[in-house]
């Protein structure tokens, strides 16, 4: 992205005739899998660039649905173990979001596990205190990775385990305790997508932020975000809560003026439409025509349609890279996956690529947290020794009620 593009961030232009570099010929050319990638990689000092983690056409594309989830479920003839846990519903089945990760990852073993991988769905329905006796039955089955689609009680409850007792751990739903070794966080979450907006408005000048985050978000929110400006070489001008209602963040704008007087970009956190008006009563009353509007990843696609919108930054993983396993995954299971799915698909793919490359022993903190990552559906993707996972997302501009493209994510940390 180049500097006079940074610079427009905020305006109210579209961007839709930009075209990313490559995505056209990626979406029609075969794909090699992560499998022979990750080994190339991991044979050669773990460089990242594994593209085509989706895989060609795979073995279980004409295979009939998965079994009921009234059954215990393992994806796979034989091979080491990867454990899925997670709660079914009231119903008695997996459902919403947890039903994706599953479908991901039955996916993913299909495709990448090639008699050497089986993915195992293990109910936790009885909460935190079933998780050791479940961890050490998995451990005892020769597990070589844990993945949890669970509660932060559940997760936390698996994390505490001694690192020496469990697998490693990977939260494809939130983010383990903090000091929990070889307990690895998955998903992005919004302050992940602040912070590459952030780092793309500083980069073209637009370095002194007000903050404005929805009030029931938590607390710690404030501080990753000043972290993120202070690493980046931003200023924060200060932190403005408001509530989830037009009067709400009428009244947070209205007494956020002198911050925003001393401000040329605004942040806005939300995962309602009150952060789309947050940026209407910016537009009204701001001192600086050039502010740059900065979203987030949680703001309701519903928001992209209101003209308030228009030209605010959003980074996030790219929808389109779920086209890669699109036309399989919505033959096998009925519907298209979504980023759900794309994250368990992930997990499961990493630890197939590392198990088939290294061995079912070869999922060592050495390995997982190199810094040059691993590239998956998600996006490049790393983790960090302190459990964090850190991901490049692509750059977006709201426009005609919709993200337009201002460039491909980057391809190295």
């Amino acid at each position: 992205m180049t500097m006079r593009r940074l610079a427009s961030i905020g305006k109210t232009e579209t961007a839709g005739a930009i075209e990313r570099p490559g995505m056209h010929s990626m979406t029609r050319r075969p794909v090699a899998g992560i499998v022979a990638l990750m080994a190339a990689a991991l044979l050669s000092a773990c460089q990242s660039d594994l593209e085509g983690v989706a895989g060609t056409r795979g073995p279980n594309d004409k295979v009939k649905a998965p079994p009921s989830t009234a059954v215990e479920e393992v994806f796979g003839d034989k091979g080491t173990e990867i454990t899925l846990l997670m709660a079914k519903g009231a119903s008695g089945v997996y459902e919403g979001e947890a039903r994706d990760v599953r479908d991901g990852a039955a996916l993913a073993v299909g495709e990448l596990g090639a008699g050497q991988v089986l993915v195992k769905v293990v109910d936790i329905s009885g909460g935190s205190a079933a998780m050791r006796e479940q961890v050490a039955a998995a451990k005892t089955r020769g597990s070589a990775l844990l993945v949890s689609y669970a509660s932060a009680d559940a997760t936390a409850a698996i994390a505490a385990i001694p690192a020496d007792q469990r697998p490693p751990l990977i939260d494809a739903r939130g983010r383990p305790p903090a000091g929990s070794a070889n307990s690895y966080a998955f998903v992005s979450d919004e302050v992940d997508s602040a912070t590459e907006g952030l780092k793309i408005a500083v980069a073209g000048g637009h370095k002194k932020v007000a903050v404005f985050i929805q009030a029931d978000y938590p607390a710690g929110y404030d501080a990753r975000i000043g972290e993120v400006l202070k690493k980046s070489g931003g200023t924060l001008s200060g932190v403005t809560r408001y509530r989830v209602s037009d009067d709400g963040a009428k009244e947070a704008v209205s007494k956020s003026k002198p911050l925003l007087a001393s401000a040329d970009t605004a942040l806005i956190l939300g995962n309602t439409t009150a952060a789309v008006m947050v940026a209407a009563q910016i537009r009204a009353t701001a001192a600086q025509p050039a502010m740059a509007l900065v979203g987030t990843s949680g703001w309701p696609r519903q928001t992209y349609a209101n003209p308030a919108a228009a030209g605010v930054l959003i980074t996030q993983i790219d929808p389109q890279n779920f086209t890669l396993i699109a036309d399989r995954f919505n033959r096998r299971f009925g519907h298209p996956p979504t980023p759900a799915a794309a994250y368990g698909y992930d997990a499961v793919a990493l630890a197939a690529g590392v198990i088939r490359a290294k061995g079912p022993t070869g999922l060592t903190p050495q390995i997982v947290t190199n810094t040059a990552g691993f590239s998956g559906l998600t996006g490049l993707f790393r983790f960090t020794s302190g459990g964090s996972v850190e991901r490049k997302l692509t750059p977006f501009s709201v426009g005609s009620g919709k993200l337009n493209p201002l460039g491909t994510a980057a391809k190295g940390f």
